[in-house]
């Protein structure tokens, strides 16, 4: 009996053994057979849910890399642009080549898709990509994602759009600015931002240079003024070097403290008349690009002016007559001031391109020609001066109102004739409504001796607008001299006229003060300078002498020669240069003379360094039905998975070790 019970509890507890080792082995079998059915599955990972969304299917992808100027900054040893390069390279390694359709668009000043249609051959797009270099431009992006929206169209599958940039916070402002930029997008387009670039901040930039005045009489003193700006979290001290005209001329120095901007400050004498090449540099530092900056300087032995008007110049008491001897009372070279006298019917914008100011005198229904000549003058920095008498005046400025669609154009706008002596009466100049910021030299004997000065014919109309300045009022408070900024020019509305028919205005030498300070408050000032952008469009205007021929070139920086079109208005001539691709220095040449110069500057939005938050762009570009993820550029995988990672390989390793394991138990653990 003792030896059966033993016998039976040893049998009993070798059984449960036994029965543990056979649901082990039965789990790892099984194990192995779940694995090797997954493996045969093909399953795959996606770091993001949007990306698993037709992961079988042929898919588009567009790259859109980024060219503009921040992109040459040099971070760790390299340029930002070569990591951008690098990264682009290894986003095509998830293409599937002639399957897949893949598309570049280049951002710059004007975006392009490097091949108008999609291609298979991820080859083709390699090659495209070794090509490319930074440019010295600001990116347009809003045009650049509506170019890789039309590309995108093209396929009716799974859509990808891959940008590739600093996403430097500037630059891409207006792109935040835009009305929703992502509506463009067809419809499930998956965006994928790979921010480039590290997230130090250290440059220091010079832009905006300019002089006051605008165009200096030859030996009057001039200052040319320059930006520099702080970049960075640190102070920096920086030296400024300024040339004039190839010659280094000063140096001054500047402590900045972070994230400051301040001019720099230098004057000089031109001892010729024409066009003076100015330069401003700084060391080198993380951008070079925005290291100098240049400007262009005009002086002139005499300031131009125009008289329109259709009453006769000559003539003692008309308008025009009073005018001209106002501005040129010598009527000789002796006059800073050159006037010339032009009919109404023979005004365009290649007669008045080259005035400081322009002064509508009497005058009738103006043409069409002529309204469209000042409304370009004023939008190119000029200052025009209108005097109301009588006539067609309140359907003049009517007209030319109608011109403008951004800003208002007149500061008030007449719109009723009054004769006074017809009432029996004149009207004053008030003595207590002088706005002095306007016509700061007119002295005070002068104020006083034209508030006596007797008016009979006058406007009446609306309120002045808010944007306008009142200079002058009647003692009624009617507007007598109001002032309006258009663009970057200035119109005066004057309601009077220094014709006999209107007042004795003109017999009074306090007249020939007025018209003198106003004249050079509308000569082109600082606001007025128009800086050209590299990347952007170049036009120079020229006054060629009768004897110009037709050989006209165009030489960029480092003399290299431009594709430029010459085109002829009148008198004038317009040298269109279509992508000035670097900055400084563009001259003109008629043969071997030179004949002008124009200045090209790298944008100063290129300038700063500094990132813009990856949740406003999301907010900006997730537009209708659009997915956006942003992808770490410092990973060593592939960029862009949208197949997803396969995992196959790793299900069938599972199957094996399980195997191997199940071969293990039933080899040492024997029954």
């Amino acid at each position: 009996d003792v030896y059966k019970r033993q016998l039976l509890e040893s049998r009993a507890s070798t059984s449960r053994l036994f029965r543990l080792r056979r649901w082990l082995v039965l789990f790892l079998r099984c194990l192995a057979v779940a694995m090797i059915v997954a493996a045969f599955a093909r399953p795959t990972w996606f770091r993001h849910r949007a990306h698993a969304a037709g992961a079988d299917e042929a898919a588009a992808i567009v790259m859109i890399v980024d060219t503009s100027a921040s992109m040459s900054a040099r971070n760790e040893g390299t340029t930002v642009f070569h990591r951008l390069q690098a990264l682009a390279d290894r986003t095509l390694n998830s293409v599937q080549p002639g399957r897949d359709r893949l598309g570049l668009v280049i951002a710059s000043a004007r975006p392009r898709a490097v091949l108008p249609e999609l291609t298979g051959e991820p080859g083709v797009i390699r090659r495209e990509l070794k090509r490319l270099s930074p440019t010295q431009q600001r990116a347009d992006f809003p045009a650049a994602i509506a170019s890789a929206a039309s590309l995108l169209r093209q396929h009716s599958g799974p859509r990808r759009l891959v940008i590739l940039s600093d996403f430097q916070e500037r630059n891409w402002s207006d792109l935040v600015l835009s009305e929703r930029p992502g509506d463009v997008l067809p419809e499930d387009t998956v965006i994928t931002l790979v921010p480039v670039g590290g997230e130090e901040n250290d440059n220091v930039a010079l832009s905006r240079p300019w002089s006051s005045p605008l165009r200096p009489l030859v030996g009057q003193p001039v200052n040319l003024r320059v930006q520099v700006s702080n970049y960075s979290p640190h102070q920096r001290t920086v030296s400024v070097q300024f040339r004039l005209d190839g010659a280094d001329l000063d140096t001054r120095q500047v402590d900045l403290d972070p994230w400051v901007s301040t001019e720099i400050n230098f004057q000089a004498r031109l001892d010729r008349a024409g066009v003076h090449e100015a330069a401003f540099a700084i060391g080198r530092d993380q951008l070079v690009a925005d290291n100098e900056a240049f400007l262009i300087v005009e002086a002139t032995s005499r300031l131009q002016a125009v008289v329109i008007g259709d009453d006769p110049p000559n003539e003692p008491g008309t308008s025009s007559y009073f005018l001209i001897r106002a501005l040129a009372p010598r009527g000789d070279e002796g006059d800073v001031i050159a006037v010339r006298h032009l009919d109404s019917s023979e005004v365009d914008y290649g007669r008045i391109a080259d005035a400081e100011a322009v002064l509508v005198a009497q005058v009738g229904p103006l043409p069409k020609k002529a309204l469209e000549a000042l409304h370009a003058f004023l939008r190119r920095g000029g200052g025009v001066a209108v005097f109301c008498g009588e006539g067609p005046v309140a359907e003049n400025l009517t007209r030319l109102a109608r011109l403008e669609t951004q800003t208002p154009l007149l500061p008030w706008t007449p719109t009723e004739a009054r004769d006074l002596r017809a009432e029996g009466g004149v009207i004053h100049l008030a003595g207590d409504h002088w706005d002095e910021g306007v016509l700061p030299g007119f002295d005070a004997d002068s104020r006083e001796a034209l508030q006596h000065v007797p008016i009979y014919y006058m406007w009446t109309g609306e309120k002045p607008q808010e944007s306008a300045r009142v200079v002058l009022r009647y003692t009624d408070g009617t507007p007598a001299l109001a002032c309006q900024a258009v663009g970057p020019g200035r119109l005066a509305l004057c309601n009077f006229s220094p014709s006999l028919d209107c007042s004795e205005m003109g017999k009074y030498g306090g007249f020939v003060a007025l018209v003198q300070t106003l004249f050079e408050y509308l000569r082109p000032s600082q606001e007025g300078q128009i800086i050209a952008d590299v990347g952007r469009p170049l036009t120079i205007l020229t006054r060629p002498s009768q004897d110009a021929g037709d050989d006209w070139q165009v030489f960029g920086p480092a003399n290299k020669r431009c594709a430029a079109e010459i085109l002829t208005d009148g008198p004038l001539r317009f040298v269109h240069v279509a992508r000035p691709d670097e900055a400084g220095f563009y001259r003109i040449r008629r043969g071997e003379t030179p004949v002008t110069s124009a200045a090209v500057n790298v944008h100063h939005d290129e300038s700063d360094l500094r990132r813009m938050q990856m949740a406003v762009l999301q907010a900006t570009l997730t537009g209708g039905q659009s997915v956006m993820t942003v992808e770490d550029a410092n990973r060593s995988d592939a960029i862009l998975e949208f197949r997803g990672r396969p995992l196959w390989h790793l299900f069938l390793l599972g199957g094996l070790i399980a195997i191997g394991l199940e071969l293990v138990v039933l080899a040492v653990w024997k029954q």
